[in-house]
């Protein structure tokens, strides 16, 4: 007891240091400089308890357990070793003694980590790396699923799983195949480092309207949102939307729900397995649920700057028809002729935005009455000005599909033999291309160019920053910020780290399409 009353005593003070706030970005941060009942409520290693027939009998000599190794680029991490004649070995539950979060029915949460996966022999069957896991409270038919969804891996292709509802309850014989749909698969070797991040809001009520749940489930791999999708599907699938890029889905069951990282599954007790964890953490937002060390498009920030707008089929840009009223496609007329520059504004906190002309007499854009055209509306304008605001989603290529967010149907702009209207769904031809205007910029930065000073003392020392690097910010593990800086045009800088107290902190680099997170530790 005085032991956890000490630690609880250390998380206040340094929760009153770093300024820690209710509606703090980061939710939960795995910390592997602190044990692992600090982190999560405990390493789950039981497998069957009573095994029958064929099933894996758990050595109770040979338990799995964790070390903390550390990484050359990412530093200390967490590593989770199952030995051969056991099922399980995962990580359960955010609540730890120390740092603790709960996913709240009707919440929306972002959970992002780094993953690594090693068997001994080579895996050559699917097992579980990540469940989101519920809780019947003693009642098995309000367990409809057991897993509302989970990821798994054959040891060569990792896929995203989801499992529909079951009656009486998630057990009824032969279910689990029949309500399991796959939203996405990747090929993936063993032994390689890749981060997720998944969306979720955490919802069982159905939407009787437009004849789905409210739940629903997002998905970035390696800093890129995915295409999701009903592959092998049965009797169960997913209402998909937002350019496939949203699953919505039944994501709350039982009476509580949470996740769980690790290894299990019947095919595993053959195998001794290794799963390394780093950077995992639950935030409220994109960006600070993205691993340090990620390079990725930034869905909800930083494509705020002046564009040309150029179809990525045709290579016809955007162009203000002053004559009509209009927005046609037309050839580059000259570099700097405002008529093809636009300017995206961030409107709000949800990755919304508006579309400017530069051309003098004219504002906001509007995609209205199947056209697109502009206005004179000033902007910024509300955050409610549905036909005036627009989302860019990434294809992970490059190109981005432009359309209404808040509009009761998809509206989606394309170039129509030279006229861009719109359409209500994402298509080949809803394919565009920002071109930065400054020609320097375009492009992401190297990120191998940058160095950083690593564990540090009184100060933070960056080197080898590219011109396309705008603005580098320090934030701790809550996701307080520490320091703001713009250093477009330097080529290093100092940071004054004398008011720092030890600890881990994250350095996070801006470029106009490109960010990049660096773990440090203050001595």
């Amino acid at each position: 007891m005085r032991i956890n009353i000490a630690k609880k005593f250390v998380l206040i003070l340094s929760l009153l240091f770093f300024g820690y706030e209710l509606n703090a970005q980061v939710l939960w941060y795995g910390d592997p400089n602190l044990s692992v009942n600090d982190n999560f409520r405990h390493l789950d290693p039981n497998g069957n308890s009573n095994p029958s027939g064929d099933d894996c009998v758990d050595d109770p000599n040979n338990p799995p357990f964790v070390t903390t190794p550390i990484d050359s680029e990412f530093g200390k991490f967490w590593r989770i070793t199952k030995p051969v004649s056991r099922k399980r070995a995962e990580f359960a539950r955010t609540t730890g003694d120390v740092n603790t979060f709960t996913p709240q029915k009707g919440g929306t949460y972002y959970y992002g980590w780094r993953w690594r996966f090693n068997s001994e022999p080579n895996l050559n069957a699917g097992i579980a790396v990540f469940q989101w896991k519920t809780t019947d409270g003693g009642d098995i038919n309000t367990n409809k699923q057991n897993y509302p969804y989970t990821m798994s891996y054959d040891g060569t292709t990792l896929s995203l799983n989801a499992f529909g509802p079951a009656e009486p309850n998630w057990n009824r014989p032969g279910s689990i195949t029949q309500r399991r749909t796959t939203l996405w698969q990747h090929v993936i070797p063993e032994d390689e480092w890749v981060t997720f991040v998944i969306k979720v809001k955490v919802d069982d009520n159905f939407d009787v309207v437009n004849n789905r749940y409210e739940g629903y489930l997002e998905f970035w791999f390696n800093g890129v949102q995915q295409t999701l999708s009903n592959l092998n599907f049965n009797e169960y699938q997913v209402v998909l939307a937002d350019s496939d890029k949203r699953a919505y889905h039944k994501t709350f069951d039982g009476v509580e729900v949470y996740p769980k990282w690790g290894s299990y599954n019947e095919n595993a007790c053959d195998f001794e397995v290794i799963t390394d964890f780093d950077d995992m953490r639950v935030a409220s937002t994109y960006l600070e649920a993205l691993p340090s060390g990620s390079i990725g498009g930034n869905p909800t920030n930083g494509l705020e700057g002046k564009y040309k707008i150029k179809h990525s089929v045709t290579g016809k840009y955007w162009t203000v028809d002053t004559a009509n009223s209009n927005i046609i496609t037309a050839d580059e007329i000259s570099p700097n002729n405002n008529s093809q520059i636009f300017e995206v504004k961030s409107v709000g906190s949800n990755g919304y935005y508006n579309i400017s002309c530069t051309l003098t007499g004219w504002d906001a854009v509007r995609f209205e009455s199947i056209n697109v055209y502009p206005t004179t509306t000033a902007t910024p304008t509300t955050d409610t000005n549905n036909t005036r605001i627009f989302e860019f989603v990434s294809n992970g290529s490059g190109a981005y599909d432009i359309h209404t967010p808040q509009t009761t149907t998809g509206r989606y702009a394309y170039d129509n033999s030279g006229d861009v209207n719109y359409t209500s769904s994402a298509t080949a031809n809803t394919k565009w291309l920002l071109e930065n205007t400054n020609a320097l910029s375009n492009e992401g930065f190297h990120r191998n160019s940058v160095f950083i000073s690593n564990p540090i003392d009184d100060e933070i020392i960056i080197d080898g920053l590219e011109k396309k690097v705008n603005k580098i910010e320090v934030f701790n593990i809550v996701g307080k910020t520490i320091v703001l800086k713009n250093v477009k045009g330097a080529s290093s800088i100092r940071i004054d780290a004398n008011t720092l107290i030890s600890g881990l902190y994250f350095v996070k680099f801006y470029g106009e399409v490109s960010i990049y997170t660096r773990k440090i530790i203050k001595k």
